[in-house]
């Protein structure tokens, strides 16, 4: 990657598939240990069934701590349709290829060695290596969630432009990749949003 500057940043999300993203400061997001208590809730049936999922992508003050040691949030978002409020398959499709975008992202921009978080459990592999009680496969490509992690993804979304609803009969998930300091211009420039 040539440069490292803002709409560099959002036009690469935008080209891999996101619907909308933006670039915010990490010292704005706002991080809460509370949001852990979703993830133990286990209202996605993946508590302890993956290695990027509580209780073993890690300790929740570790989590904000490392993410909050970054400099900027590649924030962006996927929407999909539905044929109604209840369409599972819709869901599912959409997380799947959410989180396939954020590890294509994260490998596209893997010389700025970003920390990727997506919507839910890691999809990279078919089966998690956790249920073989197998050490995970792919470690670089593993992709955790933002909730797992602290991360206020209402507040983050309108902190980014971004909606967080779309609409009736629609589907929105948001992912990040948080970003070390790379050059003097990406937080000089305000946080925008764009679209193709």
């Amino acid at each position: 990657m040539k440069s490292a500057s803002e709409e560099l940043l959002i036009k690469t999300a935008l080209s891999l598939g996101a619907h909308m993203a933006a670039l915010v400061r990490v010292a704005d997001v706002r991080f809460d240990p509370a949001f852990r208590a979703a993830c133990e809730a286990n209202r996605c049936g993946n508590y302890g069934k993956s290695w990027t999922c509580p209780p073993d992508v890690g300790d929740i003050h570790a989590l904000v701590a490392k993410a909050s040691s970054f400099d900027s949030a590649l924030v962006f978002q996927s929407v999909t349709t539905m044929k109604s409020s209840f369409d599972y398959r819709a869901v599912m499709d959409l997380g799947q290829k959410h989180n396939e975008l954020t590890a294509r992202l994260a490998l596209e921009l893997a010389p700025l060695a970003p920390l990727a978080l997506g919507a839910g459990k890691c999809s990279f592999c078919k089966r998690c290596a956790k249920l073989d009680e197998e050490k995970c496969r792919f470690p670089d490509k593993a992709v955790r969630s933002m909730e797992a992690h602290g991360i206020d993804v209402y507040a983050l979304s309108k902190q980014a432009g971004l909606k967080y609803n779309n609409g009736e009969k629609t589907m929105t998930l948001f992912g990040c990749l948080l970003l070390p300091r790379v050059d003097g211009a990406v937080n000089s420039v305000p946080s925008r949003s764009s679209r193709l």
